[in-house]
Parts: C-alpha cells; sequence; structure tokens
C-alpha cells in the first residue's frame, strides 16, 4: 500500500513535484524603457517599462527544455528593484512602481511619446506574447525565442535626487528562486531620469481676458479666464479658504458694500453649464451665463446683483491644480476693487 501525507498526497507525488519545481529556470529575462525614460518628479507621471520574461521547464522524458506560462503567483512576484547584487533589493525611497498606466500623460510639454515601441509592440497591453525571429540566409535557419510580456509604470516623488537611476526587475518563481536581470548571464536595467517639475506661474498663463458673460434683469456677470500654456489641461484641484462650495463654484467673496451685492467664486474644471440659479440659488432666474468650456482655462467670476443680504466674507482662496503631465501649480484668488473684480496670483 502506497504511503500517504496527512493531506492525502501520496509520497511519490509530492517528490515528483518537488522534482518539478527543481526543474524551473530562466530562458529570458530583460527590462527594457518603453519611450524616453525620464519623468517629472512629481509623484504622479509615469515612465513606462517592459519587462520580458521566459520560464522554462524540464522535460525529462525528451531532456529538453520547455517553454512554461508564468503562474498567477510568479507574475505577482514581479518588482522593479534598485541595481544591485541583492535578488531582494527594493525600490530607492520616493520610488513607486505601478501595474497599470494612471491618468496622467506620458511625455513632456514639448510633446508626448509614441505608444508603440519600436518592434511595434502594443505597450498599452499589460500583458503579451511576443516572437522574435532571427534568420541566417546563408544556412536558412530561424531561431526563434518566444518570451511573455510585461508592461509596468514607474513613478517618483519630487524629494529623490535629481539624477539618474538604475533600476532591475525580479520575479521569484515557483521553486521559490529570485532572479534579478541583474543576476542573470544576460544582465540588464533601466536607467530613469527624474526632471526637476515645472511651474507655471501667473506670468506663464496665456489669453487672459474678462467676458461680459450676462447683463440682464439687474444681474451682471463677469467672467475671466487663464489658460494654461503648451496646450496644458487641468486633471485635479485642490482648494481652501473659500466661504462657501457649491457643486460648481467655490466661493471666496460675498460681500455687499452698499445696494450692490458682490460675489466672487472659482468655477470648477469639470463645469460646462452655468445659470444664475447656479450662482445665487435661491433666485428662480434659470437663465443661462454665457461660459467658455475648456478644461485647459482657470475661470472664475464676479456677480453683481441689488440684494438686502450677504454673508459677508471676503477671504483669499487657496486653489492648486495638477495638470495632465502630474505637476501641480499653486494660486491664490481674491477679490479688489471694493469687490468689483477679483485677481489671480502666485500661491
Amino acid at each position: 500500500m502506497m504511503n500517504e501525507n496527512i493531506s492525502g498526497q501520496n509520497t511519490t507525488e509530492k517528490f515528483q513535484d518537488i522534482q518539478n519545481l527543481s526543474s524551473l529556470k530562466l530562458g529570458w529575462f530583460k527590462i527594457t524603457p518603453i519611450g524616453e525614460p525620464k519623468m517629472y518628479a512629481n509623484g504622479n507621471q509615469q515612465c513606462k517599462v517592459e519587462i520580458q520574461i521566459e520560464k522554462l521547464i524540464f522535460d525529462e522524458k525528451n531532456s529538453i527544455w520547455l517553454k512554461q506560462s508564468l503562474t498567477s503567483a510568479e507574475i505577482s512576484s514581479i518588482k522593479i528593484a534598485e541595481f544591485s547584487s541583492n535578488v531582494l533589493a527594493s525600490l530607492p525611497n520616493g520610488w513607486y512602481k505601478d501595474d497599470t498606466k494612471n491618468k496622467f500623460d506620458i511625455g513632456f510639454i514639448s510633446g508626448t511619446f509614441s505608444e508603440m515601441d519600436e518592434f511595434g509592440f502594443d505597450v498599452n497591453n499589460d500583458e503579451n506574447f511576443a516572437q522574435n525571429s532571427i534568420e541566417d540566409g546563408s544556412l536558412n535557419v530561424t531561431e526563434r525565442a518566444s518570451y511573455q510580456v510585461f508592461t509596468r509604470f514607474l513613478r517618483c516623488a519630487s524629494s529623490v535626487p535629481i539624477q539618474p537611476q538604475k533600476l532591475m526587475a525580479t520575479i521569484r518563481l515557483d521553486n521559490g528562486e529570485t532572479y534579478s536581470t541583474h543576476s542573470v548571464s544576460d544582465e540588464s536595467y533601466v536607467t530613469i531620469t527624474p526632471i526637476a517639475p515645472y511651474r507655471i506661474n501667473v506670468g506663464n498663463l496665456l489669453n487672459h481676458r474678462r467676458d461680459d458673460a450676462y447683463t440682464a434683469n439687474g444681474y451682471d456677470v463677469d467672467i475671466y479666464y487663464w489658460q494654461l500654456p503648451y496646450s496644458l489641461r487641468i486633471l485635479e484641484e485642490v482648494y481652501s479658504g473659500q466661504g462657501h462650495t457649491s457643486s460648481k463654484l467655490l466661493y471666496f467673496t460675498d460681500k455687499k458694500p452698499k445696494s450692490k451685492r458682490f460675489i466672487c467664486a472659482t468655477i470648477k474644471s469639470n463645469v460646462s453649464y452655468l445659470t444664475i440659479k447656479d450662482i445665487v440659488d435661491y433666485v428662480n432666474d434659470t437663465s443661462s451665463v454665457n461660459l467658455k468650456e475648456n478644461n485647459q482655462f482657470i475661470r472664475a467670476l464676479r456677480f453683481a446683483f441689488n440684494s438686502h443680504v450677504s454673508t459677508n466674507y471676503d477671504n483669499r482662496l487657496s486653489y492648486n491644480i495638477t495638470d495632465n503631465f502630474g505637476c501641480v501649480h499653486k494660486y491664490i484668488f481674491n477679490s479688489i476693487e471694493n469687490f468689483n473684480m477679483l485677481t489671480i496670483s502666485n500661491g
């Protein structure tokens, strides 16, 4: 009768499992950058890299090594680390790895990178198989190497040194062996260079203008616009110091020096339509205010009308935006000219 362990697995099967695990190795393990290996050190923008892996298992019957797909555990173990002889190394402080692309663009304010690498691989696909063919015409022989391809993304905080950083990939196979792209015979690494984040000051904003957006029924609305340069877009906004917040507006002034009441507010970047009632919710006027919809613009309004009441505040609104390359720009809004106008300054 064959011996069995507590789990019910017989000793022969258990030995075969151990033997199979010990017969694993890597035939190919390489890390390479996709696009230019640079990124803004803002904690948001990513740099894309490709990790190519071929796992082999030994076929004892035919005495050959056969390609085998990575298991889910092996895929989960793929990491990126500081380049060293230590296969258990981690990323340097301030560096981060993502398995998927985030919402921020890859590239620079002067242009963006191609989404295809030089071999024509679809680098947007997180996981695919690549086939390389090398033909020797004189021998009429084609050597074919296949491997799995995994796309990963790197980010770094503004606290990291602005200097090139060498990184490697690591993986732990199911037999417990950990490899790095430094430890294999065909060594590889990527050198990623952080770039200091740029800052768009008020003086760099374009096409500043004030539109008389609505004048009727005793209401007067002026809309202010400041366009970001380089076709930058607003992806995130963080604010503080507002006197009141609605779904569309960030109010920083509500004053009534005499008979006129003045309201000043920043318009949220995702707002595409605005009415008088959106500005003052207790009125019944749903007339549309002429508003340019474009997340390339910072927008604000001044609203003047006759009123007997006011909530009586005049604040400095701190307004921080994050653009499509992940860089953060800080501004301050406040009213001027006895609350009849507003201005923006550097935060």
